[in-house]
């Protein structure tokens, strides 16, 4: 049970210790850099301190609370300084370590409230000296630690008089070099019944007096090793002097011969004897007495090249180690004597062959015989109690039969040249925990190998596996199959693993792992998946953004995950999310350009970080791993080494490549992202918004253009059906009246005509309706040409006082042109003056008005009305390469009115003034009647036709006519007198029947400037002109003069 976070120290971790150990709060704060010491709860019982920064002299004192206080570790801080009241209060404290400081000098009085004192660790510091009464207070001490240090003189003295239940004391790694007579002398007051270890290891020794070490009651264990100085004699005589003496070594000693040593030993009890690390070449005869207990026995690294006749008087030896030798062989009858031998080390040895080792005979528990020559491995005949078999780094091609090894636990034939592993290897074992077959020439592993029951640990790795089946090991907690030639990994192969919590598949070809290859691994621990091919591919290469997450899925108790020496290029920041205990992760030489910080955000567990060797971008997608790396608590391996050394320099771009990626900076606005987005976005937001504008414009000019459209269409299609309801006859039949058709080929142009009409009058504000006018006459064009008297006129026409450009649009006055100033010659014309000086031809015009007809329209009026029959239209050939142009106000004759009568076609048809078929030339013109009206003929001074504007109302119930003409009543003009004016000006022009119907306000300005229309029809051929159409009368208005 944990401690609660009000209670434990901040940086620290807190557990409760259960009770049936005593209870109590241990509090573990190692590691933590820490310069002063924590507040500490009442309740703690150890405290772990080491490792930190608390030196040279710990700034505060523990609390005076802290009785409860067992365990204390203050090692390696640095501390050269210890005040007196360090442990002021600590009444219960048994267990001090203050290894690896600096400290010189042990103050009296330091365990003065720590009577209860068992262990202290005062190694690996600065001390010379040890004050006399630094013990006083440490009665119950019983294992003090003194090596490493700057000790020079061995002498117990009165200061180890109170702990005299001392039973380990250690002072190796001094520089005594010599133990006086009476360096232990106190020791004689110590309690006997308490077994003692004295250890003097590498202290530059070349003396012992003699009876030195045997005032120390109950020695069983001495270790003098690392004194090559010291004689042999000298040996002997210390030796025999310890008849409690159980363990001795004399390890590295120089020594090369045993037998001045044991010689004539025969009261010494001694069990344990390590002679390693000599120069011995041989055992000779009777060096061991035959009552010599010896049970152990490490012979390790010397010269020896054969088992001689010395070991047959160990009869009680159990364990013997005899590697690093040059032995060539291990049997014969030096060896039949060693009956109880249970553990072997034959190891590093020149053993080679079938018959070098013989241990047939022996019941061995332990056979080490690694680093030989064996081509055969060599076992017991009594393999049953055969606990560890290791052969690793022989010759052998073939596993023997260890089929009834049922105590088996370890056995490693890893460095071999094994082919194969066959079925059931250890079928009678019931526990292997460790099963090597690493750095063999496996290809294939049977299903079976390892059943019934597979080994904890498995190594199968560095060898030539290129596939593998769905194997039956169920126990194996720990797999390694790295190093193979491996590529792909069934998803079902680690389906029966469960409790396997080490899984190495690292040194392979893994290109992709299947999603769900660790669907059923909850526990796996430890994964090392490194020096692959991986790179977040599925299994048909596709770069995928999820794949990392779903692998890693069920890794909830993942604490190290190697991906090192990869081709990953990019992580997500969710692929780490499912490692919720990862303490450990390298990433080091992949393929990551950028790395996100929000990848280790939610690792709160994640203690070491390796990503060196990756080619770094230094641009602004790298500026948050930067800045992440300067504060974050993770420790990043490697990434202090600056310089040629260091692997975390930026690889791109080619600027800033050598950099440290932590010392690059950016531009100061190469990363401000936020002024780039306000500037993108504020541009795009003015630009949405000006088209927004634009587009709504134009909707609105779409708009309005597709109703202009609309209604020209409908008024169009309304004519046209007027039109075609006047040749049916569907304006009544009662009444012969002359009809006009009009061609549908012309009914654009028309409706053109009459909606310029429409813009004028709209424009024209102010304009009045102008009654009385009169019908204009076309004649030959000439300048400055006499202006006829107007019957009737009362008042001065407002056309003819209205100023240039009245009335029209912009494109309209543009094109039309600018009137020419003849007030001169309406002068000369009121005076009576001659004006022949200003008339010329129409050839000799400067700007000459020309309207020709761009096309022939057949004549359709014969079959509807019977009367246009009368009339035939033939072109006088001397008149057709003649330009005429409409004269604006000529002189027309006086109108007169015949008798209304509801046979008025006939009637006209038989006036004498008629024109005859042979005339080829009309006599009269007249407007149409409305299809509706029964009135009689409306008498009217003004012989004008009466226009009214296309937005006035439907008026008098008279249906209107192109452009809001309305239909007037028939009317008819006199025949002029032969040889009059009106005479000639009226049959010396090829006319048409649309001439008489212009408009009353054509102004009297002359001729226009061609316009666009006129330049266009100027470009057709004048002899392949026609007659002209009888829709003209149709097309009388004031701009439609000039357009035709």
């Amino acid at each position: 049970m944990s401690m609660t976070m009000a209670a434990c120290p901040p940086h620290c971790t807190c557990a409760t210790r259960k009770e049936e150990d005593g209870g109590g709060e241990v509090i573990n704060c190692s590691g933590k850099r820490l310069r002063a010491l924590p507040a500490t709860p009442r309740t703690a019982v150890n405290v772990d301190l080491s490792r930190n920064l608390l030196g040279p002299v710990m700034n505060s004192s523990f609390a005076h609370h802290m009785s409860s206080l067992t365990d204390l570790d203050l090692s390696h801080n640095g501390l050269d300084r210890l005040l007196a009241c360090t442990l002021t209060g600590m009444l219960g404290l048994k267990r001090l370590s203050l290894r690896g400081n600096k400290l010189k000098e042990i103050p009296d009085s330091l365990f003065a409230d720590s009577d209860q004192m068992e262990v202290l660790d005062l190694s690996d510091n600065q001390l010379t000296s040890l004050e006399l009464n630094f013990l006083r207070h440490a009665p119950n001490l019983k294992t003090l630690d003194l090596s490493t240090n700057k000790l020079t003189t061995l002498e117990l003295g009165a200061r180890f008089q109170v702990p005299k239940d001392l039973e380990f004391l250690d002072l190796s790694f001094n520089n005594f070099q010599k133990i006086e007579t009476g360096a232990f002398q106190i020791a004689t007051h110590w309690n006997d019944g308490v077994k003692r270890t004295l250890k003097l290891r590498q202290c530059n020794l070349n003396t012992i007096h003699q009876d030195t070490l045997s005032k120390i009651p109950k020695l069983r264990v001495l270790d003098l090793s690392g004194n090559p100085g010291v004689p042999v004699g000298t040996w002997n005589e210390t030796i025999s002097e310890l008849p409690t003496l159980e363990e001795l070594s004399l390890a590295d000693c120089e020594i090369s011969n045993l037998f001045p040593i044991f010689n004539g030993i025969n009261t010494v009890a001694l069990k344990a004897l390590n002679i390693s690390n000599n120069s011995i070449s041989q055992l000779r005869h009777r060096t061991f007495a035959n009552d010599f207990t010896l049970e152990f026995l490490d012979m390790s690294y010397n010269d020896m090249t054969a088992i001689t006749a010395g070991f047959k008087q160990l009869k009680n030896l159990e364990k013997l180690n005899v590697s690093h030798n040059v032995l060539s062989q291990f049997k014969g009858v030096n060896t039949e004597q060693m009956v109880k031998l249970h553990t072997l080390w034959l190891s590093n040895n020149k053993l080679s062959g079938e018959d070098s080792v013989d241990v047939s005979e022996f019941n061995l528990r332990e056979l080490v015989l690694h680093d030989n020559l064996l081509t055969v491995a060599p076992l017991p005949a009594n393999t049953s109690i055969l606990e560890r078999l290791d052969v690793h780094s022989n010759r052998i091609t073939e596993i023997p039969q260890i089929d009834t090894a049922r105590n088996l636990q370890y056995v490693d034939f890893s460095y071999n040249n094994l082919k194969a592993l066959q079925a059931y290897l250890f079928k009678d074992a019931h526990f292997i925990k460790v099963a090597k077959f690493s750095h063999n020439e496996l290809t294939s592993v049977n299903d079976n190998a390892f059943l019934p029951q597979s080994p904890l640990a498995l190594d199968l790795s560095h060898n030539s596996l290129a596939d593998l089946n769905t194997p039956h090991w169920i126990a194996t907690q720990q797999l390694s199959l790295s190093g193979n030639h491996l590529s792909s990994f069934s998803p079902s192969l680690f389906y029966g693993m469960k409790g396997i919590h080490t899984l190495d598949i690292s040194r392979n070809k893994l290109v992709s792992l299947h999603e769900n290859l660790f669907q059923h691994l909850d526990t796996l621990v430890h994964l090392d998946a490194s020096f692959n091919q991986l790179g977040g591919t599925n299994k048909d290469g596709a770069q995928e953004i999820t794949y990392w997450t779903r692998l890693f899925r069920n890794l909830a108790s993942l604490r190290t995950l190697h991906l090192g020496h990869n081709n990953i290029s990019k992580l997500e920041p969710d692929s780490l999310n499912r490692l919720e205990s990862l303490e450990t992760l390298y990433l080091d030489h992949n393929k990551l350009a950028t790395i996100y910080p929000i990848l280790f955000r939610d690792r709160s567990d994640l203690r070491d970080l390796d990503l060196a060797g990756n080619p770094f971008d230094c641009s602004c997608n790298l500026l948050a791993f930067r800045d992440w790396l300067s504060r974050t608590q993770i420790t990043v391996l490697g990434i202090q080494v600056v310089g040629a050394n260091s692997t975390y320099n930026c690889m791109t771009p080619a600027s800033r490549k050598g950099l440290h990626v932590k010392g690059w900076t950016a531009d100061q606005f190469e990363c401000n992202q936020s002024t780039f987005y306000l500037i993108v976005f504020g541009s795009l937001a003015v630009f949405l918004i000006i088209a927004a504008a634009v587009g709504v414009g134009l909707l609105r000019l779409y708009r309005q253009w597709r109703a202009k459209r609309k209604e020209k269409r409908r008024r169009r299609a309304r004519i046209l059906r007027e039109l075609e309801a006047v040749q049916r006859g569907k304006y009544g039949s009662d009444r012969e009246e002359e009809l006009v058709l009009v061609s549908r080929e012309i009914a654009a142009e028309i409706e053109d005509a009459l909606e310029r009409k429409k813009t004028l009058n709209q424009k024209q504000k102010g304009t009045k309706e102008r009654r009385g006018s009169y019908i204009p006459w076309p004649i030959r064009a000439r300048k400055g040409y006499k202006r006829a008297e107007e019957p009737g006129k009362t008042e001065e026409d407002p056309v003819s006082t209205r100023s240039w450009g009245d009335g029209l649009d912009r494109r309209d006055r543009k094109e039309a042109p600018q009137p020419k100033n003849d007030d001169h010659s309406n002068w000369l014309h009121s005076n009576g003056r001659p004006t022949g000086h200003l008339e010329k031809s129409p050839r000799d015009r400067e700007m000459p008005r020309v309207v020709k007809l761009d096309q022939h329209y057949p004549y359709l009026v014969k079959e509807a009305v019977p009367v246009a029959e009368r009339v035939e239209w033939v072109p006088r050939p001397r008149y057709q390469d003649e330009r005429f142009v409409y004269r604006r106000e000529p002189r027309p004759g006086q109108a007169q009115y015949p008798p209304y009568s509801r046979d008025s076609a006939e009637s006209m048809g038989r006036q004498a003034v008629w024109t005859t078929a042979t005339d080829y030339r009309p006599t009269k013109y007249w407007t149409l009647p409305s299809r509706s009206s029964r009135e009689e003929v409306r008498y009217a001074d003004d012989p004008r036709a009466q226009g009214y504007r296309a937005d006035q109302p439907y008026q008098g119930g008279r249906p209107r006519g192109p452009g809001g003409v309305r239909f007037e009543d028939p009317r008819y003009y006199p025949e002029p007198r032969p040889g009059s004016y009106e005479y000639w000006r009226r049959y010396h022009g090829n006319r048409s029947l649309s001439q008489s119907h212009l408009v009353a306000d054509y102004s009297d300005d002359g001729p226009r400037d061609r316009d666009r229309a006129q330049r266009q029809y100027e470009s057709i051929d004048q002899h392949r002109l026609g007659q002209r159409s009888t829709s003209q009368p149709l097309l009388a208005h004031a701009n439609t003069s000039g357009w035709l």
